[in-house]
């Protein structure tokens, strides 16, 4: 009688530590974007089917389980979008519905000791003193749309597990067995396992640090990578996260024998960098200034290449639309500037923010501009607008798809 008693009691105690929690956020957002015509990659707006206006309701729940060494998270979404689509050539309209459901993140957390702690399941695990992109992190990739009010990164299937030799140390390894089922973001691939070793070393300020990390890419491609930060007086830094890979996944276009322009897996030299470095000044105002470096991006002549192949007919033409839309480069040229303003509290008020984000490609001439505007309307209730335009001649990289796009929305949490 002794024993179950002590482990009824154990367990009485244990439930009286736990916390369980409800907690989520239900936003509604109204979109009208400005299709390009003509697009050399989506003529008449029939290859992509971009919308007019789009009508998109989102509800993301989570719950929360935690003890005292213990945590345990769901995060699930689910989406309602009604859209209208223009098609051109002959001129069409077609308006659809559709709703989904999709878990983003899913992981168990323990406090294993006060110098280690582990982490496993669908996980959003990013980091890196950039802005724009974290190169050293090969876990996730750069998206158009993750500055946006209304984005969510959807998290990877990581075993990640932290270990703090000293307060100043943290050494972290990260392994990435599966997929979490997205489509991958490279035409033709298939998902195959990734790993990290990031070691991280930080300099009296918690901005003055240093991390290396090493490991294998998908494919198993070797990788070298880091990212340090430098405050040499308060309210400015100095920061970089730069990757070294051994071969790259892209998709590089070339002419055959008989005269077509496809694309072919690689052909670029060995060990390319890809990198960010910038400037930071936090006073007032948020500022940053960075600028983006992609050894493997495409040059001038492949971007003639390119043309030719999206806008000539040939036996190849849907392979390279599709290989042209997930290249495996996280941007496409080689080099770009990033420009971000972010005021906090707008005017007098507190409660209205506003950002203007401007990313330039410095080789094509081509760019986009982004605006917003959020403003606290209660302790549960923010409203948001937000502006995107594209610049620069015809079928560059940011003016394939659209002229401009603009939303309305709100986020309600409870």
């Amino acid at each position: 009688m002794f024993k179950p008693a002590l482990a009824l009691l154990l367990f009485s105690g244990a439930v009286a530590r736990a916390e369980f929690s409800f907690d989520g956020e239900l936003f509604l957002a109204l979109t009208r974007s400005s299709v390009v015509s003509p697009s050399l990659i989506n003529p008449g707006n029939r290859l992509l089917e971009e919308p007019l206006w789009n009508l998109g309701a989102e509800f993301r729940p989570q719950f929360q389980y935690r003890t005292e060494k213990t945590e345990t998270v769901l995060r699930t979404r689910h989406f309602f979008d009604q859209s209208r689509v223009e098609l051109r050539d002959p001129s069409e309209t077609r308006d659809a519905g559709r709703g989904r459901s999709d878990i983003s993140d899913a992981f168990f957390a323990w406090s294993v000791s006060d110098h280690v702690n582990t982490t496993l399941g669908l996980q959003n695990y990013q980091w890196g003193p950039a802005e724009i992109a974290s190169p050293s992190n090969v876990f996730f990739h750069f998206n158009n749309d993750q500055r946006s009010f209304f984005y969510k990164e959807k998290g990877k299937v990581l075993a990640r597990v932290s270990w703090f030799p000293r307060e100043d140390v943290t050494v972290l390894g990260i392994y990435e067995p599966v997929s979490n089922r997205d489509p991958h973001w490279v035409e033709g691939r298939e998902f195959s396992p990734q790993s990290a070793l990031k070691i991280e070393k930080q300099f009296g300020h918690p901005m003055n640090s240093f991390a290396l990390v090493l490991g294998r890419m998908e494919e198993d491609i070797p990788y070298v990578a880091e990212h340090f930060s430098w405050m040499p007086w308060e309210g400015f830094s100095l920061y970089g996260d730069l990757r070294h890979q051994e071969k790259n996944l892209r998709a590089t276009p070339w002419v055959d024998n008989a005269g077509f322009v496809r694309f072919r897996d690689g052909d670029v030299p060995p060990w390319s960098t890809y990198g960010v470095v910038g400037f930071r000044h936090e006073g007032r105002v948020d500022f940053r200034q960075e600028f983006i470096f992609q050894q493997a991006g495409y040059s001038q002549e492949e971007w003639d290449l390119i043309a030719g192949a999206l806008g000539k007919v040939s036996p190849f033409l849907p392979r390279n639309f599709a290989a042209f839309g997930k290249p495996g480069l996280e941007l496409r040229s080689k080099a770009y500037s990033y420009t971000s303003l972010r005021i906090p509290d707008l005017g007098d008020s507190p409660d209205v923010s506003a950002a203007v984000r401007w990313l330039a490609d410095l080789e094509r001439s081509s760019s986009a501009l982004q605006l917003n505007y959020e403003r606290n309307a209660g302790d549960s209730l923010v409203l948001s607008a937000e502006a995107t335009v594209f610049f620069g001649e015809s079928d560059t990289e940011f003016t394939f798809l659209k002229s401009n796009q603009v939303s309305v929305g709100a986020r309600y949490s409870f």
